[in-house]
């Protein structure tokens, strides 16, 4: 386990999210999770940074707000507990396709 902002993850996640934050120049910020994915998104300012949302010491959602990311980093599909991604650019050109995660995984795009 690593620590990312004082909250203990799996190594693969705390990677991807230093690697996240390696290629936008900042930290991503984290929340936790409120109970559902519609209340995460319903009450989520989208004028944000990066942000992940984690619930029992796991990353389960990840916010994009980056007008010159091109792709989404690969390792995120290393989150086993990945269940949504929120995307605030017209700028992504190419979505993952291989996940670890069990989950259904939601990407919600905002143009």
């Amino acid at each position: 386990m690593k620590e990312y902002y004082s909250i203990q993850l799996e190594d693969e996640e705390a990677q991807a999210l230093l690697d996240i934050s390696l290629l936008t120049g900042e930290p991503v910020r984290s929340i936790p999770f409120p109970s559902d994915i519609d209340k995460a998104i319903e009450n989520f300012d989208f004028k944000s940074k990066e942000t992940f949302w984690y619930e029992n010491y796991h990353v389960i959602g990840l916010y994009f707000y980056r007008t010159d990311l091109i792709e989404l980093p690969e390792n995120i599909g290393e989150m086993s507990y990945l269940r949504f991604i929120v995307i605030n650019t017209s700028q992504i050109q190419t979505l993952l396709s291989n996940f670890k995660s069990p989950y259904q995984i939601y990407i919600f795009i905002y143009l």
